[in-house]
């Protein structure tokens, strides 16, 4: 057994209820972020979903179990917070129907769906390439600075398919940023750079910020 395997073994029990839900509910989704829940070290989850019809699904499920919807999408788009006791536990339950932060779209879903890893049913998680592009947004878009746990994945990059690694971040225009976040010279004024050159050629995303701000 290797070790990823072995530990997922330490994920709180309420989460694996809900994700016993959801496997039984047939929704497609896979773990993002969620490398300290498996240490048992957080009750809150990030799920990203593939479709908008198992995110709606997840949400409902959610509501039906006791779930109160805490954060919804007018507060920030393509995601929806909800928080709910199971076993005198309370547990925050973070659905996605998109690789997003502040609205900013990061990454095409389809390929990591594609790549996905399945350590059993109810455990799915994403590539090591994908992996290291998800940690490498949140800290571009949303964080803005590198965790230890970030940095065992960055410092993991010489195994990666560089290929592919490069055709998502040409896709969705943060290159850039993604080697800034490498390099661990997160200036403020480096990290606004980064964002403009994302998203200049991004008229909806631009006007969601413009409002959001």
């Amino acid at each position: 057994m290797n070790r990823e395997v072995l530990q997922f073994k330490n994920t709180p029990p309420g989460i694996m209820k809900v994700l016993d839900v959801f496997y039984k509910n047939e929704l497609n989704y896979i773990l993002f972020k969620c490398e300290h829940i498996f240490l048992g070290q957080n009750k809150n989850l990030d799920i990203l979903f593939a479709n908008s019809v198992d995110y709606n699904r997840a949400a409902i499920i959610l509501k039906q179990r006791g779930f109160k919807l805490r954060l919804s999408e007018k507060v920030e788009k393509y995601k929806q917070m909800f928080c709910g006791i199971i076993d005198n536990v309370m547990y925050s339950i973070h659905l996605h129907r998109e690789v997003a932060w502040h609205g900013i779209l990061a990454l095409d879903k389809a390929p990591i769906f594609a790549r996905k890893k399945e350590l059993n049913n109810l455990i799915i998680i994403p590539s090591l390439e994908d992996s290291v592009l998800i940690h490498a947004g949140h800290v571009l878009f949303e964080n803005f600075k590198i965790t230890a746990k970030e940095k065992q994945f960055f410092e993991r990059i010489s195994e990666c398919d560089m290929d592919y690694i490069n055709l998502q971040l040409q896709r969705n225009k943060w290159k850039s940023g993604f080697n800034l976040v490498l390099s661990g010279n997160l200036q403020m004024s480096k990290v606004f750079t980064a964002w403009m050159r994302k998203i200049v050629f991004e008229q909806k995303t631009m006007l969601y910020l413009f409002g959001k701000i």
